[in-house]
């Protein structure tokens, strides 16, 4: 007569393995899932923030139907007569510093990997809880002036060309007090980011900040 007992506990124990490895490995799937990369490119004059465009960004940024062939947006918020100037100048910085009448949302589609787009700036990689990462789009959206039916308010082609790029009318006062680095650190604030954005005002500013909230980390 045959014992089926050891075959069936021996059975058993391997289903069990099997289903805790199942396990771990959809737990660390699910946490690799609740983080979100987005990323800080140091330009010269103000960074930008960049984000991956995709489902979450699209339901979250109507603007993105403007860049439905592209992998990626570049944003940055700012003076409107500075921010549009083809050679923005020091005069012309100085004079949205102290009489700055509007702001405008710069936004930038490319495909390109960030890197190679932004061969020369300074760059710095973030990753966000998922929630957090709604809060950031939360800020970017409510930073747009929009219509009636909710879409921004266009400003007109960007700096890259109408293809790749526009300008939309934009909430809040630019000032010495409340750059475009300002604005971009009040931004990432808004998702976890604990840095003091009353203390930035250059780029520079931002990045170190950024730095050593990451070696804090």
């Amino acid at each position: 007569m045959i014992s089926w007992g050891p075959m069936r506990r021996s059975n058993n124990k391997i289903l069990f393995i099997i289903l805790i490895i199942s396990i771990a490995f959809v737990s660390i799937n699910a946490a690799s899932a609740s983080q979100r990369k987005i990323h800080l490119v140091n330009t010269g004059w103000h960074v930008g923030i960049i984000l991956p465009i995709d489902n979450v960004l699209k339901r979250n940024l109507p603007e993105m139907v403007n860049f439905s062939d592209k992998k990626y947006i570049e944003i940055g918020w700012g003076d409107k007569t500075f921010y549009k100037a083809s050679n923005p100048s020091f005069s012309m910085a100085f004079d949205a510093l102290l009489k700055s009448t509007s702001s405008v949302i710069h936004l930038y589609g490319f495909n390109q990997t960030i890197r190679t787009t932004f061969k020369k700036a300074e760059i710095i990689e973030l990753d966000l809880e998922e929630q957090n990462y709604i809060k950031l789009l939360y800020f970017i959206h409510k930073s747009l002036k929009r219509n009636a039916d909710g879409s921004g308010r266009l400003e007109g082609s960007g700096l890259y060309g109408k293809e790749n790029s526009f300008f939309y009318a934009a909430n809040g006062q630019f000032h010495m007090f409340n750059t475009c680095n300002t604005w971009v650190a009040n931004a990432i604030q808004s998702a976890g980011i604990e840095i003091n954005s009353y203390n930035i005002v250059t780029s520079d500013s931002l990045m170190d900040a950024v730095r050593d909230w990451l070696r804090a980390e």
